[in-house]
């Protein structure tokens, strides 16, 4: 299966992929995505013209987006039975962005491209200390005060690379071997946070079937 995968780091694009085949149970050949500058207002530009590329790429079975929360509500069940209309959470908005996108393009002649959205609450690094540290969890984090939300993420990243501002080589490997800690139990990572690993798990879930003849 080649898929795209875009987020706010490539390290953590390199942890999405172990999680994701650990998902499909299969492996993933990734397809480039060009990307000019990080963070997620950038993201969301830059997910738009990937989409339309691989849309019209023959051989591109899908896209994964993940994205963080910061300080954004988080994604719950209710936005869905009400049409993804929550204005402020990142989870909707980009479901959002998604039905637009569709809506300007041909259909293709192929299988449309399939489309998986993750958000990482408050930030990836929550995830990547799961199963590590009893307060990793989206509730524990979703009671917290905004005010407290950029110490926490700085506490995060800290926990997860073992300093505040790792370069890029110890990120990635850091990420890595979260990564592959987590895809041995990926039911932990769909309870703990079950807004915005949940729905990205059961959409990879979905790609499954959608293939099969």
């Amino acid at each position: 299966m080649k898929v795209g995968i875009l987020s706010e780091s490539s390290s953590d694009e390199a942890a999405i992929r172990i999680l994701a085949e650990a998902v499909l149970g299969s492996t993933l050949e990734i397809l480039p995505i060009r990307v000019r500058t990080r963070g997620c207002t950038a993201l969301r530009a830059t997910f738009s013209a990937a989409f339309k590329k691989l849309h019209w790429q023959p051989d591109a079975d899908g896209m994964i987006v993940v994205i963080d929360s910061d300080d954004s509500p988080v994604h719950i069940a209710a936005h869905e039975t009400t049409g993804f209309n929550d204005p402020d959470c990142r989870y909707c908005q980009m479901h959002r962005l998604v039905v637009e996108l569709r809506s300007l393009v041909a259909p293709r002649p192929q299988a449309p491209l399939n489309v998986s959205i993750g958000l990482a609450v408050p930030a990836i690094e929550a995830w990547y200390r799961c199963g590590l540290d009893i307060h990793s969890t989206e509730a524990h984090f979703s009671r917290e005060a905004a005010t407290r939300l950029v110490t926490l993420r700085r506490d995060l990243k800290r926990d997860a690379y073992g300093t505040f501002r790792a370069p890029q080589s110890v990120m990635t490997k850091k990420a890595i071997e979260h990564a592959e800690r987590l895809a041995r139990d990926i039911p932990l990572l769909e309870r703990q946070f079950p807004g915005g690993f949940g729905p990205l798990a059961r959409s990879l879930r979905q790609w499954i079937t959608t293939s099969m003849p």
